[in-house]
């Protein structure tokens, strides 16, 4: 796996975080480790909820006393 920079950034009032990973296994294997909620599981720490759209809303909650986070499928 290689990293490229983390950024971190402001839009709209909003902070953006922006990971880049790159996998050394093919995408018939990552793209279900990422989009599959009963995989999702075995490696996120959070329930995630999500469409597989652009512009589709992504939720997720890490600690029952924190609101949940919410974020934009790109």
């Amino acid at each position: 796996m290689t990293d490229t920079p983390t950024t971190l950034s402001t839009i709209d009032g909003r902070p953006q975080l922006r990971l880049e990973k790159r996998l050394a296994h093919p995408v018939e294997r990552v793209w279900p480790a990422i989009t599959e909620p009963a995989q999702l599981s075995r490696w996120f720490p959070a329930q995630v909820e999500l469409e597989l759209r652009p512009g589709a809303p992504v939720r997720y909650s890490m600690d029952p006393h924190l609101p949940d986070q919410d974020g934009t499928v790109l």
